[in-house]
């Protein structure tokens, strides 16, 4: 399963309507975000699982038993909605690369986010590292400024997206410039 997508026809809008790719003609834009191993129907079966296991356990009890076993079990219900919900936020952060000719564009939405980071395609370079806590790291540098991109992929999927945005800049920039 693909988490980016690369597509010279996405076109994506903020709230005002305007394009984020303000490159022009010819932007290629890709999108990646995380990989959500568990859709909303997973959500509701597992905590659908998760509550009638404790209601089973609360009903195996004893009379006298009961209030003991009520109190960690409803902690767990509401810990394990809430480390839910956090995996909910943090899954929404996505980011944007927007590739034209005369700008590398890049948008990181959601937890992260901040202001766009533009590079000049002509004096940016696309690296692709390795060290012992991430494999396959994807780096644009341009002088001074440095900026990793889809942390949140698999090693093989930074790869393929390297080896796509690698496509993307060199169908983008004319053969005299190098």
């Amino acid at each position: 399963m693909k988490r980016f997508r690369p597509s010279s026809s996405v076109r994506l809008a903020d709230s005002d309507n305007s394009v984020l790719c303000r490159a022009g003609p010819g932007c290629e834009t890709f999108v990646i975000w995380p990989h959500r191993s568990l859709p909303p129907i997973g959500v509701l079966a597992l905590m659908t699982s998760v509550a009638m296991g404790f209601a089973y356990a609360m009903m195996a009890s004893k009379g006298y038993q009961f209030w003991p076993v009520i109190a960690p079990c409803a902690l767990t219900f509401v810990g394990l909605g809430v480390a839910i919900w956090r995996n909910n936020c943090a899954a929404s952060a996505h980011e944007i690369i927007e590739v034209s000719r005369r700008i590398v564009r890049v948008t990181r939405v959601g937890a992260a986010g901040g202001a766009p980071i533009a590079f000049n395609p002509f004096w940016m370079k696309l690296g692709v590292s390795s060290d012992r806590y991430v494999e396959d790291r994807i780096t644009l540098s341009e002088g001074r400024q440095r900026m990793t991109i889809g942390d949140f992929l698999s090693p093989s999927e930074r790869r393929r997206l390297a080896d796509a945005l690698r496509t993307s800049i060199e169908k983008q920039t004319p053969a005299s410039a190098y």
